[in-house]
């Protein structure tokens, strides 16, 4: 099922012409600005207007990371698309999957089966399929957090996972506090001595200041202010536009929401205005998003663990801190196949259920691959008949 679900990401990524917002990006940057010079149809959605120029409000690394190829195919007259960027990155995702679950000790055909539940029995498949701009940043954002993850379950070089983490914060900055993890974990590992601690603290943090220092000048260089991406100065309209002016980005009031869509939003029914009664598809996945309840039902096990031990307590703690801003913020997302905000702390999460899985036995249960199957089988239709 794997090699069907990779061709299948591999169709519907290169379907996706539209919204390349970070080519457009890149080609800016390999001329020396910030702004956009060139925008095509249909992809004001999101910019934000300031001083006579349009600007990206997101993290400036998936630009960064495709400007080489942009620069390429401009000069070789051949058009340029997220998605010849993407796909690799899809399947170096599973890969990555593959390999944490190995060194978790997970037999082969069961890393197998982890892997696919990440990549298609999730929320993750919306993104995996769609290569357009917002989409691509949860791409690079889960692969630079994989490649963080499965360097801490070998070397534990944590030069190097500041590096990573430096490259996120330029990508979502919201994923980057997943590095509390990593803090916490060297400072209250009380088996090492506190002069090790702090110098593997300094070895963690100091790669990070120069990413942090980047992303602070491209703001001030754009914005004239250091924390100001842009989010604020976003042009939007309606309902949200008053909502924001009410409540600002991040407050208490939107936790419902968010709550809501990340944890039971279900699929949209399709029903005739005449009869009422349902008429194929039946379903349809509800393009404000969709809990995780419908896309990824197995994590739900995670209830029935308990949390002991001081790694998993702290990976609760990150997981929680990663996810409180964006169950704070007034946009939930729009046109996505469930709750794609959640991508900035999935990887983590998966994390703790692999583990706690491979704790409470040697390999997965039948009835646990039975629900990973259904529920990339059930993803795949609701994605497939809405699109």
């Amino acid at each position: 099922m794997s090699m069907i679900f990779l061709t299948l990401t591999v169709m519907y990524s290169l379907e996706t012409r539209d919204f390349q917002q970070f080519v457009y990006l890149a080609r800016s940057f390999n001329q020396g600005k910030l702004y956009f010079i060139q925008l095509g149809d249909a992809l004001w959605h999101d910019t934000v207007f300031f001083n006579a120029n349009y600007y990206w409000p997101l993290g400036p690394f998936p630009a960064i990371l495709i400007s080489p190829f942009v620069f390429l195919f401009d000069n070789l007259k051949i058009s340029f698309y997220q998605s010849f960027v993407q796909i690799p990155l899809v399947i170096a995702i599973y890969f990555l999957v593959f390999k944490m679950a190995r060194r978790l000790t997970y037999s082969f055909n069961n890393s197998l089966f982890m892997a696919f539940a990440f990549c298609f029995a999730s929320v993750f498949m919306g993104v995996a399929f769609t290569s357009s701009s917002w989409y691509f940043a949860h791409v690079v954002t889960v692969f630079l957090l994989l490649l963080i993850l499965n360097e801490y379950l070998t070397k534990k070089r944590y030069w190097l996972i500041g590096i990573i983490f430096g490259l996120v914060a330029l990508t979502r900055l919201t994923a980057f506090l997943g590095i509390i993890f990593f803090i916490l974990g060297i400072l209250l590992n009380r088996k090492v001595e506190l002069g090790i601690r702090l110098a593997r603290l300094v070895e963690l943090l100091s790669p990070v200041v120069p990413f942090l220092a980047i992303m602070g000048y491209y703001n001030y260089f754009r914005f004239g202010n250091f924390l100001e991406q842009g989010y604020s100065l976003q042009s939007i309209g309606g309902q949200l536009s008053s909502l924001r002016s009410s409540h600002g980005l991040y407050s208490i009031f939107y936790l419902p929401t968010n709550l809501y869509y990340f944890l039971i939003a279900p699929p949209t029914p399709v029903i005739d205005e005449v009869s009422r009664l349902l008429v194929f598809p039946f379903l349809r996945y509800d393009l404000w998003g969709m809990g995780i309840l419908f896309t990824s039902p197995y994590i739900l096990k995670l209830f029935s663990f308990r949390f002991e031990d001081l790694e998993t307590k702290t990976l609760l703690l990150a997981i929680f801190l990663v996810a409180l801003p964006i169950f704070l913020y007034y946009g939930i997302g729009w046109a996505q196949f469930g709750y794609r905000y959640s991508l900035d702390f999935f990887p983590l999460l998966f994390l703790l259920f692999a583990k706690k899985m491979r704790q409470g036995s040697e390999n997965l249960s039948i009835g646990v691959k039975v629900l990973i199957i259904i529920s990339s089988l059930f993803n795949y239709y609701l994605f497939s008949v809405s699109n």
